[in-house]
C-alpha cells in the first residue's frame, strides 16, 4: 500500500497523537491491522533497528483515509528537491502540493516536464527542476546545498518535511536524523530514520579526515553510549543540524558549536558535556 497524503504523522499508539515520525506520499507501507478509522502499519522505508528483529520499517498507527490500497514493485527513482512541487493529476487537472523526499516511477519525458505515477496508481505531472533521479551521477545532487534548503526551519521531533505555512494538513518541520535521512535518500542511499541507528551503519572516522557529507554523532558524557542527535558535517569546520535547543535548522562553525576544532578530535572524544562520534556512509 501507499500513502496518499502529502505527509502524515506515524503516532506510536493507537488513540496517541505522539508523533513517532512522518510519512511522505507515495511510500511504501505494510498493514499490519486496522481497528476502526486507524492501521497500525510497518513503514517499509524506514527502517530503525528492533533488539528482538534487528532492522525493520517503523510501525506504528496512521489514519486510514492516509492510506491507498494500490501496490506495485516498481522501483521509484525519482524524487522531489524542491520544498513542496506541485503535481498534476493527468486524469483531473488537480494539483497536489508535494514535499521534499517524495519518490515515484518515470512513466515518461517531455521537454519541461516528468510524467509520474502517482500513490493510487494514476499518472500525474510534475516539473523537471523540482526532482532529480536518485543516485543520479550527471550531475550529481550536492548534499550541502541540498541541506541549506532546511536553513531556518523548525525543529519537529519526528519531523520529515521542510517547513511551508501553505500547508493544508499536518505540521511541517524536521528533526536531526530526519534531515540527515532524507537528504542521504535524495542521493540514493536509505540510511536508517534514528540517529543511533545511523551511528550503527556508519564507518568510524577521525575528524581530521571529515568530508562533506559525513555525520556528526553525539552523546551526553554522562552516557556516551546513547547517541541521541546527529548532524552533517557541511565542510570548512561547519555543520548544518535540526537541533531541539534552539527550535530550528541551522548552520554553525564547530568551533562555536563544541568550543573546539573537529580535525583536532578522535571519534569518541569528549568536548564540553558531549562525546562526539564521526561517521561516513558511502554515497
Amino acid at each position: 500500500m501507499r500513502i496518499k497524503a502529502p505527509f502524515v504523522d506515524l503516532n506510536n499508539h493507537l488513540d496517541s497523537l505522539e508523533r513517532e515520525t512522518q510519512l511522505l506520499y507515495n511510500e511504501t507501507v505494510t498493514i499490519v491491522e486496522i481497528q476502526g478509522s486507524r492501521a497500525l502499519i510497518i513503514a517499509e522505508e524506514q527502517q530503525r533497528f528492533y533488539k528482538d528483529e534487528g532492522f525493520s520499517g517503523y510501525k506504528g498507527w496512521v489514519d486510514t483515509n492516509a492510506l491507498s490500497s494500490y501496490d506495485s514493485d516498481v522501483k521509484k527513482e525519482v524524487i522531489v528537491i524542491s520544498k513542496r512541487a506541485p503535481v498534476t493529476l493527468e486524469e483531473t487537472g488537480d494539483t497536489i502540493p508535494l514535499p521534499f523526499g517524495c519518490s515515484f516511477t518515470c512513466l515518461g519525458e517531455e521537454e519541461h516536464f516528468l510524467h509520474i505515477e502517482t500513490a493510487d496508481g494514476k499518472a500525474g505531472k510534475i516539473h523537471r527542476n523540482d526532482v532529480v533521479r536518485r543516485g543520479e551521477t550527471s550531475p550529481s545532487p550536492n548534499i550541502t546545498e541540498l541541506s541549506r534548503i532546511f536553513l531556518g526551519d523548525p525543529y519537529l521531533w519526528g519531523g520529515r518535511t521542510p517547513f511551508c505555512k501553505k500547508d493544508a494538513v499536518g505540521t511541517s518541520g524536521i528533526d536531526c536524523s530526519g534531515l540527515t535521512s532524507i537528504l542521504y535518500r535524495i542521493l540514493g542511499v536509505d540510511i536508517p530514520r534514528n540517529a543511533c541507528d545511523q551511528y550503527r551503519i556508519a564507518k568510524e572516522k577521525p575528524g581530521n579526515r571529515l568530508q562533506s557529507g559525513d555525520l556528526l554523532f553525539s552523546a551526553p558524557i554522562t552516557n556516551p553510549g546513547k547517541i541521541d542527535h546527529v548532524m552533517l558535517y557541511v565542510g570548512d569546520e561547519k555543520i548544518i543540524e535540526a537541533r531541539k535547543s534552539t527550535g530550528s535548522v541551522g548552520e554553525i562553525g564547530c568551533e562555536e558549536r563544541f568550543g573546539c576544532h573537529l580535525s583536532d578530535l578522535e571519534s569518541g572524544d569528549e568536548t564540553g558535556d558531549l562525546v562526539l562520534y564521526f561517521g561516513s556512509i558511502p554515497f
